[in-house]
């Protein structure tokens, strides 16, 4: 690594050095980090870290960056028109809801077991909240106010 580049990432502040973290976390060779990309894998590590799951590894966001565009196309017909914080509300649930279902399996859950199994959540939503995504109207689970 060029020596220079280090003394630069030492001089950085906490809040340089998260932006940079999130940055190198989302980057992607072909391109550059969509937001849908960088929201669901922050939703993804914070509910993660809320299970107590553990670390995730870069080959566990890569996982998750393959299963966003499947995610994506959900959110826009489960809440359109929908802020993102409200989507990530959504998509904490439904990592709650697959958490516990995994475990009701008597699966040993990891970060890993989670990514891949990210294609459920839908499944785990519309089996708590039947016809609500099917309609667009799964946004009415989060509390306003």
């Amino acid at each position: 690594m060029d020596p220079h580049l280090k003394r630069r990432i030492r001089q950085m502040s906490p809040q340089e050095l998260e932006e940079l973290k999130r940055y190198i976390n989302n980057w992607r060779p072909t391109g550059e980090p969509s937001e849908s990309l960088s929201w669901v894998i922050e939703a993804f590590e914070t509910e993660c870290k809320r299970l107590l799951l553990g670390f995730i590894q870069p080959a566990v966001r890569d996982i998750v960056r393959g299963h966003t565009p499947e995610l994506e196309s959900f959110f826009k017909v489960a809440c359109p028109d929908s802020k993102v914080v409200t989507k990530r509300v959504i998509l904490a649930t439904g990592l709650d809801l697959l958490y516990k279902n995994l475990r009701d399996m008597g699966v040993a859950v990891s970060p890993r077991v989670l990514a891949n199994n990210l294609p459920r959540v839908s499944s785990v939503l519309d089996a708590a909240f039947p016809g609500y995504a099917r309609h667009g109207m799964l946004s009415a689970i989060v509390k306003r106010g």
